[in-house]
């Protein structure tokens, strides 16, 4: 999501409050977002234990339950 307007801006910053996860992991997932929805359903769906990695194919958080899996 570049260039966000006002609206925009006021919605993840809605969502920065409401999801209190670490700033990276908040980053990564605003970057990944393909708008404000998907973020949501990102920060929604983000798992309570770590760690997680990113799937690509889902375009979700999961929790890794090997370290050493690529």
């Amino acid at each position: 999501m570049d260039d966000l307007t006002e609206k925009q801006q006021q919605i993840v910053n809605g969502l920065r409050q409401r999801y209190k996860v670490h700033d990276v992991v908040f980053h990564r997932s605003l970057v990944r977002a393909k708008n404000e929805v998907e973020l949501f359903d990102i920060l929604d769906t983000m798992p309570t234990d770590f760690p997680i990695l990113w799937d690509k194919d889902q375009r979700r958080w999961t929790r890794a339950t090997d370290l050493f899996q690529s």
